[in-house]
C-alpha cells in the first residue's frame, strides 16, 4: 500500500490503493510543536481535535516507532492515567491489528490515517482467558493507545483528528 500526502492549498490528499484521492478533514488542524523529552523512549504531546480545530484532548505519549518498541508496546508499563498514552508510528498507512495481551490494564485503541483522520476506535478490556488473543484492527499510519474510556470522556470520535507534529510524520 502506497500512500502519499500531497498538500494543495490547504487540503491534504491521500492516494488510495486504487489510485483515487481522498481529502483529509485534518489538513487545516493546528499541530503541536515537537517537544521530545529525555527517557528510555521519546515522548511527544499530541492533540485530538474536531475537524474544525477545537481541541478535545491532549495526550503526552511515548513514541513506539521502531519494530522492537512497537512489539513491546505498553507491556512494560504498570498503568496509564488520563492524558497519557503510547503512539505507534508505522512507515505507511495500512491495515494493522493490535492485541492488549500482556498489558495489565484496559485501553482505548485509536487508529489514524497519515493525514491524522481518526478511522477507528476500539475499547479493549483487560484480556482474560479466551480474550488473551483478541485482535483489534483498523486502518492508519498511527495507532494511539490511551486508558479505557478516555476517548468517551473527552468526546473524541471517528472522523476527528489526531494532530501529529510534522517532525514525527516519518519517524518509523
Amino acid at each position: 500500500v502506497l500512500v502519499v500526502l500531497v498538500v494543495l492549498g490547504a487540503v491534504a490528499l491521500s492516494v488510495l490503493d486504487d489510485g483515487t484521492e481522498e481529502a483529509s478533514a485534518c489538513a487545516d488542524v493546528d499541530r503541536p510543536p515537537v517537544d521530545f523529552k529525555n527517557g528510555s523512549l521519546d515522548r511527544v504531546e499530541l492533540w485530538l481535535s474536531a475537524p474544525n480545530g477545537s481541541v478535545s484532548a491532549r495526550v503526552e505519549a511515548l513514541i513506539a516507532a521502531s519494530p522492537e518498541s512497537r512489539r513491546i508496546g505498553l507491556r512494560e508499563t504498570d498503568r496509564l492515567v488520563d492524558g497519557e498514552g503510547m503512539l505507534f508510528v508505522h512507515g505507511s498507512e495500512a491495515n494493522w491489528s493490535y492485541s492488549v495481551a500482556g498489558v495489565g490494564y484496559p485501553l482505548d485503541i485509536v487508529f489514524a490515517k497519515s493525514g491524522g483522520d481518526i478511522t477507528t476506535i476500539h475499547h479493549a478490556p483487560t484480556p482474560t482467558g479466551a480474550e488473551d488473543d483478541r485482535r483489534y484492527s483498523g486502518r492508519g499510519q498511527y495507532v494511539l493507545q490511551v486508558p479505557l474510556g478516555y476517548t468517551n470522556r473527552t468526546g473524541v470520535a471517528v472522523g476527528d483528528c489526531l494532530a501529529i507534529p510534522a517532525g514525527l510524520r516519518n519517524a518509523a
